[in-house]
């Protein structure tokens, strides 16, 4: 009996804790708005403060989890934040910052 306790505590508590650790990877690929992909944007994940930068090509991979938060900047451009979902791969577009080139001298 004590066995069959053992056992049940024990499969309850893996099963417990796989349901809780839900993260994945997302990947995709940041581009301007002309459609080129932007080299050293930044993509941090809000939750749990972790970072990546995009590659030569604009591709880019993370940890998270369904609801974190993303927080994607490139200098020039406007911050965009996605809630992660389902997707796996994730395509993000930034719009210049119209802003920043009136304060440059």
């Amino acid at each position: 009996m004590k066995f069959l306790n053992l056992l049940l505590t024990t499969c309850l508590t893996v099963w417990s804790l796989t349901s809780i650790a839900q993260e994945k990877i997302i990947s995709g690929t940041v581009f301007s708005e002309n459609g080129s992909p932007l080299i050293g944007a930044d993509i941090t994940n809000i939750t749990t403060n972790r970072s990546t930068q995009t590659n030569q090509t604009g591709h880019f991979s993370i940890a998270a989890e369904k609801g974190h938060q993303l927080a994607i900047t490139h200098v020039g451009y406007a911050q965009r934040k996605i809630i992660v979902d389902n997707d796996l791969t994730i395509n993000i577009k930034l719009k210049l910052d119209d802003k920043n080139f009136d304060a440059v001298v």
